[in-house]
């Protein structure tokens, strides 16, 4: 998506102004968070190092790091890029009364606590709004908020929003059970959730007033499931898992090419892209075969084709199939590895890759906004912030606190 600047003006500064709370850890809520800060809000994350974010513990999880530091993570590092960090002890009753304290005066409180938390702690949207009518609260949950005393809300993480949402009824081989989709799942559910937050925003610029953003983690799956849902609904046999199908075209799916772990993948609309794609990998008998100059014929057939198409394609390079074949109007694209896509031309042409400094770790590079603004947002050079880096900062912006005071409740070991 392009904004295109008719005016000629300087650098956008979008969400400048804005105060966001970020009671979020883990995927969902702090790339929801994420977003909002690269849209240029000040988001000051209240954390703890008695119950960190997932995301700091990452590294020494995943084996990136032998360290025990929750300050090395090239996770929280991306996530947690230029946000502020306050470090408050939610258990003492005077560390809560500092986060009410500063609930009042934030434009967006956004959290993905089970349903009911945030309450327990004086900061649930109707505790807030009475202060601060102009708030905006976004929480994300599994089930969402439902009604008093339903026992059906669940904890979890993304693997068991795929499934209770039916993603995995439609997503894995004939062959075997359902798949997960990994971080796809959390980063829909922040999407939707920031996508409410701005629609909250927007409306207060007529309205004065907040609102509250409830949102369902499965639910985002659920919307997300497409067409296969779409038939259920009208009772209409829906396809289950069956692979990288996609009715109605064939051949559509990976194909092995030259050397280890490389692979092209080619999707053929139409009688055109398969009489191209017959000439560049010089499959004669398949192009001489008249029941496969339909649509319909290939897709009857489709299960016969993924054989002889592989015998040929694994005689090319991978990037160099994908260009001959692009040439010719078809569809088909290399499957890039992870660490191909740091030196991509088109991802570091649009700017994407932005790079990171931190005190403790080496420069990272991380993705920014999947859409350009023209002009252009600044853009972000500072990663994650250390652990309670900002608590006397954030204090004295927010809530006036000086040194003196900041010290005595500092000395409380409410910053912890």
């Amino acid at each position: 998506m392009h904004v295109i600047d008719i005016d000629g003006r300087g650098a956008v500064e979008g969400l400048k102004g804005i105060r966001v709370l970020d009671f979020t850890w883990a995927g969902a809520g702090p790339l929801a968070m994420a977003l909002i800060r690269m849209m240029g809000a000040e988001v000051v994350k209240v954390e703890s190092a008695t119950r960190p974010d997932m995301a700091r513990a990452m590294a020494r999880l995943y084996g990136w790091s032998t360290e025990n530091s929750l300050d090395r993570s090239p996770s929280f590092n991306d996530l947690g890029a230029e946000k502020l960090s306050v470090t408050l002890d939610l258990r003492q009753p005077k560390a809560r009364e500092i986060a009410q304290r500063l609930a009042a005066r934030a434009d967006v409180i956004c959290d993905n606590m089970r349903p009911g938390k945030m309450e327990t702690l004086g900061l649930g949207y109707e505790q807030v709004s009475k202060v601060n009518p102009r708030v905006v609260c976004c929480s994300i949950s599994a089930t969402g908020r439902l009604d008093p005393g339903n026992d059906l809300d669940i904890p979890g993480y993304a693997p068991v929003f795929w499934a209770e949402g039916g993603g995995g009824s439609v997503t894995g081989w004939p062959e075997g059970g359902p798949s997960y989709l990994r971080s796809p799942v959390d980063l829909n559910a922040g999407t939707m959730a920031c996508v409410g937050i701005l629609a909250a925003l927007h409306a207060r610029l007529t309205t004065g007033r907040g609102a509250f953003i409830d949102c369902s983690a499965i639910e985002t799956v659920v919307a997300a499931v497409g067409d296969e849902l779409m038939a259920a609904s009208l009772g209409l046999p829906a396809g289950g898992v069956r692979g990288n199908e996609r009715l109605p075209y064939a051949p559509n799916d990976a194909f092995p090419c030259k050397g280890k772990d490389q692979w092209v993948a080619i999707s053929i609309h139409d009688n055109t892209q398969w009489r191209s794609m017959c000439e560049v990998l010089g499959a004669t008998e398949l192009a001489a075969d008249m029941a496969l100059l339909s649509r319909e014929g290939r897709w009857k057939r489709r299960n016969e084709l993924y054989a002889p198409i592989a015998a040929l394609t694994a005689t090319w390079d991978a990037l160099t199939l994908e260009e001959a074949l692009q040439a010719r109007g078809v569809p088909a694209a290399q499957s890039k590895s992870l660490r191909t896509l740091f030196g991509d031309e088109a991802l570091n042409a649009r700017g994407f890759w932005k790079l990171l400094k931190h005190p403790l770790m080496e420069d990272q590079k991380v993705g920014a906004l999947a859409w350009n603004l023209m002009p252009p947002m600044p853009e972000p050079d500072r990663g994650g912030a250390l652990l309670g880096e900002h608590n006397a900062q954030v204090l004295e912006e927010w809530l006036g606190i000086g040194h003196a005071e900041f010290e005595q409740l500092k000395a409380q070991n409410l910053f912890v």
